[in-house]
């Protein structure tokens, strides 16, 4: 006997209206079979999330004439794919991760927001997952470059591989905001942790900067260091 489920019925729905499974990179952009984002879940066992634009084509205003059926495909499409149990996104906040093909946000959705990944050249968009998968690898162009800072992994991680926190009295060393005080800059801190550290001639400092806290009018950020043969 087959089984029908969610997934296979929003399949058909967006195929009919889109003309393929995955969709028309219009209405819809793509499908995703699982979250890879913190906090979410499929709304339904076999679920699917769909990455589209649920808005009508127009918004009629006094004295318009109502909506077409083409004009309001999307927001049918939304109703009947929530109906059965999808969980719908919007394109332009969504994405999938280019290696496991998971929903990751690519916009905030709060002021603490930080990516659950990153965008990663020649790929696209990678979860934070994927990334701690290979986080050697991942690293390399964080190292060393005081204009970017990791979101993606925890401290604990960069310890797993060697990296000790500087200055780690405070859990969160460094802020940068609108408050009296808070002035870090991670170039300062990457200038002032070369002139400290005694580093040996056939060793190579590496240092990586790590978001820790993210708010309206502040980030909190901490500094990791290592040494390596050169």
């Amino acid at each position: 006997m087959t089984t029908t489920t969610v997934r296979d019925r929003a399949e058909r729905l967006i195929t009919a209206a889109c003309g393929e499974y995955y969709g028309d990179g219009m209405l819809v952009t793509d499908i995703a079979h699982d979250y890879a984002e913190p906090g979410y879940r499929l709304s339904s066992e076999n679920g699917l999330v769909v990455f589209g634009n649920w808005n009508p084509k127009r918004f009629p205003r006094d004295g318009e004439p109502p909506l077409t059926k083409a004009e309001s495909l999307p927001a049918r499409l939304a109703n009947a794919l929530e109906s059965i149990g999808a969980d719908l996104e919007w394109l332009d906040e969504w994405t999938n991760c280019a290696d496991c093909y998971r929903a990751m946000r690519t916009q905030p959705d709060s002021y603490s927001w930080k990516m659950n990944g990153a965008w990663v050249e020649d790929a696209g968009y990678v979860c934070s997952d994927c990334l701690i998968s290979n986080l050697e690898s991942s690293l390399e162009d964080y190292i060393n470059d005081s204009d970017k800072c990791v979101t993606w992994c925890s401290g604990s991680d960069l310890e797993g591989i060697g990296f000790v926190q500087y200055e780690p009295s405070d859990p969160h060393t460094y802020e940068n905001g609108w408050h009296e005080g808070m002035d870090d800059e991670p170039k300062e801190v990457e200038e002032a942790i070369k002139r400290w550290e005694e580093i040996p001639e056939d060793k190579e400092l590496q240092i990586v900067f790590l978001l820790d806290e993210s708010s309206q009018f502040y980030i909190r950020f901490s500094a990791y260091t290592r040494t390596v043969d050169q």
